[in-house]
């Protein structure tokens, strides 16, 4: 891959002016900037589609979104959350928005701003939200120590659309989980979407690994020193786990031990040493050859993975929150960006009277009902609007139709 196909994104604290860096990681000079977004707090750094960048602001209710073309937020539009976050990722398909905040988890409807959703189980607050790879699950972590798996079509379906305020947690999980004794403190789920694992990191020193679709334990990995941080390659095979220690730990999973608990103890040499302070982040970029870690310590390292040389040190003047390694698309130089995603505000309450979805030929593009009548009724002459109706409500049919049947045969394929 072109040396110069990459960027990597990352964010620090004690950050005035500038929110999110874009660095060429290989001559560690800054490429973009994007400012006025306050301290972003850590696990809250996402790329919507190839369009936006997205943050959440430290001790207030406030997301940040930039074009990836310019270094000034969007205007006119406010992303006001119901409190502060812990937590955010966005699906691959770029539809849902999930939100940690407090005991909840929020889920919205991204082009639309609309609340889908908000579910409680957890007793403490979550700290970190996944989606799957192929958006097809919602994991929530906790400082409770638990572990919370949802099926996203239980969560946005018709039935919990309807959630009122009073009501909320009414979609039931499909497990949960209390291996952890201690605050779980970051969830990495792998790339091959409903057949993948996923891996999870906690305070009291172990990190554990799961199926994802029925939430079974293949691992338990047991340290000396509480976790921070995991990671996992494009393959699912190498697992790296950071410690509040500062130290990386590798663990080929091609080679597993026959039990279900395997201590990893000082003889175990595979390391990554080079932070003074706990590791909060981690990425790989896209060939799995180069690994991205940021501590406390004000460090970002960039190591090589084959000999754990270091290659490359960038200096901060505060913790590191968040790193991402990113194509670098035309978008990022572009001068007029054409989007292919609708942003509005978000909601902050259940809409009760939402109605069913619309799903069209673009299996990504979700809109609701009574945002296509709106934009018919103001573009479209009377008599092709009524062809067109007639034509919705039969698509509308085939859609059910076709919905039921997938669901029966996943259930009768998958039980």
């Amino acid at each position: 891959m072109d040396s110069d196909a990459e960027l990597l994104l990352g964010t620090y604290q004690q950050n005035q002016n500038t929110t999110i860096c874009a660095w060429n990681y290989h001559t560690g000079n800054v490429e973009h900037v994007y400012k006025s977004g306050g301290t972003a707090l850590p696990k809250t750094l996402c790329l919507i589609a190839s369009d936006y960048l997205l943050t959440a602001e430290e001790d207030k209710p406030l997301l940040h979104i930039w074009p990836v073309n310019s270094q000034e937020q969007i205007k006119n539009i406010r992303f006001v959350l119901p409190d502060v976050v812990n937590s955010i990722d966005i699906d691959s398909y770029n539809n849902y928005i999930a939100a940690a905040i407090g005991l909840k988890l929020y889920v919205w409807h991204l082009n639309s701003g609309r609340l889908i959703n908000i579910l409680q189980k957890h007793y403490q607050p979550i700290t970190c939200v996944k989606f799957s790879s192929d958006s097809s699950f919602i994991l929530a972590g906790g400082q409770d120590g638990m572990l919370v798996g949802y099926k996203l079509e239980n969560v946005v379906s018709y039935t919990n659309s309807y959630v009122s305020q009073k009501n909320v947690g009414e979609c039931e999980p499909l497990y949960t989980k209390m291996d952890h004794s201690a605050q779980i403190t970051h969830i990495h789920v792998g790339t091959f979407g409903r057949k993948s694992k996923f891996a999870t990191t906690s305070n009291d020193c172990t990190c554990r690994i799961y199926m994802i679709q029925n939430g079974t334990l293949l691992l338990t990995l047991i340290l000396n020193d509480p976790l921070s941080y995991v990671l996992m390659d494009a393959t699912c095979w190498i697992i790296y786990i950071g410690t509040k220690k500062g130290s990386i730990q590798r663990v080929n999973l091609r080679n597993p031990p026959r039990s279900l608990e395997y201590h990893i103890d000082q003889a175990y040499k595979d390391e990554f040493s080079g932070h003074q302070r706990s590791v909060t982040c981690m990425d790989l970029n896209q060939t799995n050859l180069t690994l991205a870690s940021g501590s406390e310590d004000g460090f970002i390292i960039l190591w090589d993975v084959a000999t754990k040389n270091i290659l490359r040190k960038i200096e901060r003047s505060g913790s590191i929150t968040n790193l991402q390694f990113v194509l670098k698309h035309m978008n990022f130089t572009t001068q007029s960006l054409k989007t292919n995603i609708i942003l509005q505000p978000l909601q902050k309450n259940v809409d009760t009277n939402m109605r069913n979805f619309v799903v069209y030929a673009n299996p990504n593009q979700v809109v609701f009902d009574d945002e296509v009548d709106k934009l018919s009724e103001e573009s479209v002459p009377s008599e092709t609007l009524e062809n067109a109706q007639t034509q919705i409500n039969d698509l509308k049919i085939i859609n059910k139709q076709l919905y039921d049947a997938f669901i029966k045969m996943a259930k009768k394929y998958n039980s």
